[in-house]
């Protein structure tokens, strides 16, 4: 068997036989299925073993429902010592950080990936920073923008913010003081993110917001869409790395059902925040 390693869009393709050959030309795009190991448009991967008659995936690959190479085409998270990293958004990723037993960073995702950045970089003395606030929607996530995230200037500013506008709009329309509709979503965004990069000269990682569901009627489910497709925008404006959680979870709730993952399709249970955790440093390659 011999190792191919599948690079950015088709290109720089290298087999590692003897011979080297470029493979870019004969295979522009290898995907490969999880469940079958034949060549798909499921599940990019990263490198493939060739076997004799089939395709199979290393472990550590799999990137499911990207395209080859997605972390590759994003902008790479840089550190350097004493860096502040900076987490905000709703309660997914406050996750109870006022309680005593999880101060500062809260149980979830946060606490995962910032103890495994603390853990990975022991030399640059960062600094992890959790500003989340439950139940926020955008609008007041730009309330407390100055005193939340500027006052900080955090090097490194990561955001997880949608879920509430979405809920509150379909679900409590009465009460929904400070949703944001999609375009009120993206305007007040995209203007948060231009004072982040113009007054802190900070690096972006935006995180998709996501819903444990599988079903395309679901009306809350069907309202997040527009946001999700914003968020992507706005990654690629403001050249932010992007984290794409629910086009992963779109490929993986079909085998795990979303009651393993959460309780109320939105929350997280505790692994859950782990895997979100794995998704954000896959995205940054931190």
């Amino acid at each position: 068997m011999r190792l191919i390693r599948l690079s950015f869009a088709g290109k720089e393709l290298c087999d590692s036989s003897q011979d080297g050959r470029r493979l870019s030309e004969t295979i522009p795009r290898l995907f490969i299925s999880r469940k079958t190991d034949c060549v798909s448009r499921q599940a990019p991967v990263g490198n493939v073993v060739l076997g004799k008659n089939r395709l199979t995936c290393r472990i550590g690959a799999y990137a499911p429902g990207g395209t080859i190479g997605e972390d590759d085409m994003q902008p790479k998270v840089h550190l350097k010592a004493n860096d502040t990293i900076l987490f905000t958004g709703d309660s997914i990723t406050a996750a109870e950080r006022h309680q005593k037993a999880y101060r500062p960073l809260g149980f979830g995702y946060v606490h995962f990936a910032g103890n495994f950045l603390l853990a990975g970089y022991p030399k640059l003395n960062l600094h992890i920073m959790n500003t989340g606030v439950s139940g926020d929607t955008v609008i007041d996530l730009r309330h407390r923008w100055e005193r939340d995230c500027l006052a900080h200037q955090p090097d490194v500013l990561s955001v997880l913010i949608g879920i509430n506008d979405v809920w509150q709009l379909t679900m409590e329309p009465d009460l929904a003081q400070t949703a944001a509709t999609p375009d009120e979503y993206e305007l007040t965004y995209d203007q948060l993110l231009a004072q982040a990069r113009q007054q802190c000269g900070c690096q972006l990682v935006l995180m998709e917001p996501f819903m444990f569901c599988r079903d395309p009627h679901d009306r809350v489910f069907r309202a997040l869409t527009p946001y999700i497709e914003i968020v992507r925008r706005l990654a690629a404006k403001h050249k932010a790395t992007a984290v794409f959680l629910q086009r992963e979870l779109d490929a993986l709730l079909a085998e795990v059902p979303p009651e393993r993952w959460s309780e109320d399709a939105v929350h997280p249970c505790l692994w859950a925040h782990a895997w979100i955790a794995q998704r954000w440093l896959q995205a940054t390659r931190l």
